[in-house]
């Protein structure tokens, strides 16, 4: 079995409450399909930023030799865009871990369930779920996954305890 942890994207290790209010904005000040097309490509991404401990987090799991899987809401269309931010950002990831709905319409906690199951069928040990969002923490429960986080900044506190750190290392 291979030990791995995975992580959602959107609210979790990039906060995108100004993608959302340039992207609302923009949609009335111009052509509706072009925005809406640019915003499907991940064209919005530029005004995301990395939420606290975001880079720290997956760099500390990679180090102690988890498989990092990145299961998000995000559209296939946005991949190129999606790696491009991880570059910028220096979020170590693998490419064949890095998975996107195909569609805005498919459900996003059945996608993310049906992926784990795929992925725990080719052998991977999921140790730890981060993910902002409540139904897919349950499922991530319901699968039987231990170690469920849906801050960053709470794995941090429930490792750090009382020891005042920034490199998560001596924790693995």
């Amino acid at each position: 079995m291979k030990k791995a942890v995975i992580f959602d994207i959107d609210d979790l290790l990039f906060t995108t409450k100004v993608r959302r209010k340039v992207y609302d904005y923009d949609k009335e000040k111009y052509d509706t399909s072009t925005v809406k097309a640019n915003y499907e490509v991940g064209e919005y991404f530029i005004y995301d930023s990395p939420l606290p401990f975001a880079i720290d987090i997956p760099n500390a799991f990679k180090d102690a030799g988890y498989e990092l899987i990145y299961i998000t809401g995000r559209r296939k269309s946005m991949l190129g865009a999606t790696f491009e931010q991880f570059n910028l950002y220096e979020i170590p990831y693998t490419k064949k871990l890095v998975f996107h709905k195909d569609t805005k319409q498919q459900n996003t906690t059945q996608y993310k369930s049906e992926v784990y199951d795929s992925l725990t069928n080719q052998g991977y040990d999921i140790q730890f779920f981060f993910d902002d969002d409540d139904g897919n923490c349950d499922m991530a429960q319901f699968k039987g996954i231990k170690n469920i986080y849906q801050i960053l900044s709470d794995f941090v506190e429930e490792v750090y305890t009382d020891k005042i750190k920034t490199d998560l290392n001596w924790f693995f």
